[in-house]
């Protein structure tokens, strides 16, 4: 059950202020009632005279002292409101003849020894139906404002307050309740009545679940939810929807399918509504109508979050200046924690979809939400637009506070990530734009939450060549990335200062300056952390970016851990620390990603290169197989897993390239050895997997072989290339035994195909 104190301070759903045209308190107190104007008592036989003139009833309904305190004269005050509408005082159609002065009498009687009278409430309803039927709107009025008040939420502290609140069940045993529900659907109702019979509906559904069922399972909601639409009611309407809301699901999820959402921000948006004094109960309202379900996780990690946002509304039926309204209100310079993290996941699912995240940028609002985080950290910039984060001085707040607005953060960082993915983004704000000078400034701010959102919106900008040199070699972002890498301890600002560089590292010009910034050495000691596979991950990823046609950067990969012939550091590489992380973990994406650098190397040293001379290119060879004996063991992985056609067929493409030289061809015949591996190169050759003991399987033709190995593609996928795969990688797997023939590792090899019945010629 959703926590009070989640919406409200004071943590109790607010009963109706009885008749109050004042401005409503943002945080309501307990409830007041009509005030006694004269001291003077009225018996209850004076009260049920007939035939009394408008005044005369104003006179007698104040003598009965309905006072704050107690309510002990409801029933005769119906009574002669009742006897002032009928004409000739006869009360036959009642059901109880002239019982009915003696039943009310009763029920007033009732009270005061704590009981209630029901059969004194079945008359009052009967009453109810002679003044809609017969009597002027006044009376109905009257009695729906003692009505109203007789189900408020009371102090409780006497006898007489603890009947008043049990009264709300009876009221829907009773049939009142229903008659007030079909008044509010009924059109043209006069003002006066609607204020009294809402007043009565919110009064009524306070805590009492059976009678917030009866509104829902009636649908009387919407006809409710429509209310809004008037001025003069809309601030009555907020609390009587907070009411049959709260702490009640159902009305929560029917609140959902009536759109009550986009009914809120037409009411935000009208300047003839201040908002601001019911900001406590439209708050979590909006969250009612936007929210599906609390999360069921707790976000380890900035990815996390995205699993945390969830919606069942549509909120493609919010009119186009949703965002404009709600960002607006989300400003308002005193605004409660709660109500502001309501208002921020209201706008976190309508960027969810395209529609609205193209129209934060066509209405120019991208900036708000980066205000909104500013705020929630120092709310004394409220009077400031700038995004600055210089010398920002947090308040201090209570830390379920503070959790509830870092959450909040997350959730704007989520949706400013979509926002700034899609292609209206950078061609709104290039890179040479004010927003991304500021965004620039945040990547080296002092709270992980703004270096986190400024990595992933210049991330997404940076999705074209030109863009990406423009960041590395006009502006240096790699540099302030490099000494982000460097010192911080923050997993998910780590994870997305490493997205960005990985995107930076893309172009091949700036390869070679991101590597000259020690990229490489910094995220190596990523690699054995094992508490966040994830960050592993992408230091891996980002390496294997850097080894693509960059020769010097697998000079820095295949560079001594240290300088001192003498230490034993200096018999280990980078590389030796990546194929170490490989044997060791069991995360199936970060050892692909690492056999995928090893390709990466392999490709790279079989680009011509005429400004390397040959015994560099050799001497760089033998410090490859000398230093790291399981250089192989990451290609054997990629031909032996089924799930990525693309990786198997871009491990033999490796391995065949791994065999050119004397050295390379030793070490695929090593891991040839394998029965898997094996298997793998003979289903490659024939089509078929391996059959120990039976007839000849295949024959490759000699005539296949001598041919350089076929790049894959990395776009291919199994679904709609499988043939051209397989033919591939056949040609690879030939070249492959070609090379491994050439450089005298045949005999080995041609008693493992001697054994299984296979030739080769």
């Amino acid at each position: 059950m959703e926590e009070r104190t989640d919406i409200s301070p004071d943590g109790l759903p607010w009963t109706l202020n009885c008749l109050s045209s004042s401005p409503l308190p943002h945080k309501p107190p307990a409830p007041l009632i009509s005030k006694a104007s004269h001291a003077t008592s009225t018996t209850p036989d004076q009260a049920c005279q007939p035939h009394q003139s408008e005044s005369s009833l104003e006179t007698i309904l104040r003598g009965l002292k309905l006072t704050d305190e107690t309510d002990t004269r409801m029933f005769v005050a119906v009574g002669a409101i009742f006897q002032h509408a009928t004409r000739d005082g006869e009360a036959t159609d009642l059901g109880v003849r002239d019982r009915w002065q003696e039943v009310l009498r009763r029920g007033d009687e009732s009270i005061r020894r704590g009981l209630a009278d029901i059969e004194a409430l079945k008359l009052v309803r009967r009453i109810l139906d002679h003044l809609w039927l017969n009597g002027p709107d006044e009376d109905l009025v009257r009695a729906a404002k003692i009505l109203a008040n007789a189900c408020r939420e009371g102090e409780e502290e006497n006898l007489a307050d603890q009947i008043l609140a049990q009264w709300r069940i009876p009221f829907r045993q009773t049939g009142i309740l229903d008659f007030f529900l079909e008044v509010i659907a009924t059109d043209d109702v006069d003002i006066d009545l609607s204020s009294q019979t809402l007043r009565l509906i919110g009064n009524a559904c306070a805590d009492t679940d059976a009678n917030r069922e009866s509104v829902v399972s009636q649908e009387f909601l919407l006809p409710i939810i429509k209310q809004l639409q008037n001025d003069s009611l809309a601030s009555l309407v907020v609390p009587v929807l907070y009411n049959i809301c709260v702490d009640y699901e159902p009305a929560q999820e029917a609140v959902k399918e009536n759109l009550l959402c986009p009914e809120i921000i037409e009411l935000l948006a009208r300047d003839s509504f201040d908002s601001r004094p019911l900001l406590g109960y439209i708050c979590p309202l909006l969250n009612f109508s936007v929210e599906q379900c609390k999360p069921k996780m707790t976000a380890s990690s900035y990815h996390d979050l995205k699993l945390m946002i969830t919606s069942a509304v549509d909120v493609n039926q919010s009119p186009d200046h949703s965002l404009r309204v709600l960002l607006k209100t989300a400003l308002e310079p005193k605004i409660e924690v709660e109500d502001l993290v309501s208002l921020v996941n209201a706008i976190v699912v309508h960027l969810k979809l395209e529609r609205f995240q193209r129209l934060l940028i066509e209405q120019n609002l991208v900036k708000i939400p980066l205000v909104m985080m500013i705020r929630s950290f120092a709310p004394q910039t409220a009077s400031s637009n700038s995004l600055s984060v210089v010398d920002l001085s947090p308040l201090v707040r209570d830390p379920e506070e503070e959790e509830e607005l870092s959450t909040a953060r997350n959730g704007l960082i989520r949706a400013l990530s979509d926002v700034s993915a899609i292609p209206e983004f950078g061609a709104k704000y290039p890179v040479d734009s004010q927003l991304v000078n500021s965004l620039i400034l945040w990547l080296s701010a002092s709270r992980a939450q703004f270096q986190i959102c400024a990595c992933i919106m210049l991330g997404n900008l940076a999705r074209s060549d030109t863009v990406c040199h423009s960041m590395v070699h006009d502006l240096g972002l790699h540099e302030i990335l490099a000494a982000t890498v460097k010192g911080s301890s923050d997993i998910q600002v780590l994870h997305a200062a490493l997205g960005f560089l990985r995107n930076l590292a893309l172009p091949l010009n700036n390869k070679f300056l991101i590597g000259e910034a020690q990229i490489i050495e910094l995220v190596s000691r990523f690699w054995s952390m094992d508490f966040n596979p994830q960050l592993q991950h992408s230091a891996v990823s980002l390496v294997r970016q850097l080894l693509n046609s960059s020769l010097v950067n697998v000079q820095r990969l295949l560079t001594s851990l240290s300088s001192d012939p003498d230490s034993p550091a200096h018999e280990k590489t980078y590389l030796s620390l990546l194929l170490s992380l490989f044997e060791k973990t069991d995360q199936v994406p970060t050892r692909v990603e690492i056999a995928r650098a090893m390709a990466a190397i392999w490709r790279c040293l079989n680009i011509p290169n005429p400004s390397i001379a040959p015994n560099i290119f050799n001497d760089l060879l033998h410090r490859l197989f000398s230093m790291h004996a399981n250089i192989a063991r990451p290609l054997a992985m990629m031909v032996t897993q089924a799930r990525w056609p693309v990786v198997r067929s871009e491990g033999w493409f490796a391995l065949a390239l791994m065999a050119r030289s004397q050295e390379g061809s030793a070490a695929v015949n090593t891991i040839l050895q394998e029965v898997e591996v094996f298997g793998a190169l003979v289903e490659t050759l024939t089509g078929r997997p391996i059959a120990v003991g039976t007839e000849e399987i295949g024959t490759v033709a000699e005539a296949d072989l001598g041919t350089p190995p076929v790049e894959p593609s990395e776009t291919e996928t199994s679904s709609g290339q499988e043939t051209e795969i397989r033919a591939r990688n056949r040609e690879n797997a030939m070249v492959l035994i070609n090379e491994l023939l050439k450089n005298s590792v045949r005999t080995g090899f041609l008693d493992l195909f001697g054994r299984l019945g296979l030739s080769l010629f």
